[in-house]
């Protein structure tokens, strides 16, 4: 499966909502453009079955791998898009005693923000 991996639910939700509004727009204005040459018309229901179609086949090349998330997978099974779904990575992070006479802060249980005050 083509794709490149989305490693944040936030990341997919607004990549669904963008190519929502993105093909939305690109299915009206196409079908503006056909009513304004009377061309063939499409109903307010094939409109937006197109809309639909187009989404789903867009999201499902663009998303080959997605983080588990139970919201995710509802949305995509919503959507009818088969995703394949990368467990969540766990860092465990175990408080170490301090040397005697150091005063130790861990700010937000961060590794990365853990600081030392002397």
């Amino acid at each position: 499966m083509g794709g490149k991996i989305v490693n944040n639910m936030n990341t997919t939700k607004s990549e669904v909502w963008r190519t929502f509004v993105a093909a939305t727009i690109h299915k009206i204005w196409a079908e503006r453009g056909r009513r304004r040459m009377n061309q063939m018309k499409y109903t307010t229901q094939e409109l937006c079955s197109k809309i639909v179609n187009d989404m789903q086949l867009y999201l499902q090349r663009r998303l080959g791998e997605v983080e588990d998330y139970i919201e995710l997978r509802v949305l995509m099974s919503r959507l009818n898009i088969e995703v394949s779904y990368q467990s969540k990575h766990i860092t465990w992070i175990k408080w170490i005693n301090p040397e005697e006479d150091v005063i130790m802060l861990n700010w937000q249980g961060n590794e990365e923000m853990a600081f030392l005050v002397r």
